[in-house]
């Protein structure tokens, strides 16, 4: 049973590749050639990052790693390729002239639009593959998830 959650597991990582599904339908949401082109020089850190402004209108630099799962070297990469993109705009708090916040640009917020599309329609595919199983299964399924988390890959 392990060898088949780590197989499982493996298979789910490997869709997360440079030109997966989800990015293919995220390029198809726009007639922008110049999102288009945006889209296809994205990674799935950056539209999680992205994804964060959905609830705020500015976003941490110091907080990302922490919202998107990731170390600080890489989320500052990421947050750096946004900023080549024309996504985002990385400027001082006005509090602390040491700490950076992102803000999005309009290009940003039409990738958040597309983003959100994505998110509302995996929802409801999820919401359909959940309907059979009950709160307390989902309960401990995603337990499960958070331990497997934190599993310590740097062996």
């Amino acid at each position: 049973m392990i060898n088949e959650i780590l197989n499982l597991l493996n298979i789910f990582i490997s869709r997360d590749e440079k030109n997966d599904k989800e990015k293919q339908w995220a390029i198809q949401q726009t007639t922008s050639v110049e999102l288009k082109k945006i889209i296809s020089k994205m990674g799935t850190r950056e539209f999680r990052i992205i994804g964060l402004f959905e609830i705020n209108n500015e976003v941490s630099l110091k907080e990302l790693p922490k919202s998107v799962g990731a170390s600080q070297a890489s989320t500052s990469r990421s947050a750096t390729k946004l900023e080549k993109l024309n996504l985002v705009i990385k400027h001082k708090t006005e509090i602390n002239n040491k700490e950076w916040l992102l803000s999005l640009t309009d290009l940003g917020k039409q990738i958040l639009g597309i983003k959100q599309k994505l998110d509302d329609r995996n929802r409801t595919q999820l919401a359909e593959i959940v309907s059979d199983y009950s709160d307390e299964e989902l309960a401990r399924f995603t337990e499960l998830l958070r331990r497997i988390n934190k599993m310590d890959f740097n062996l």
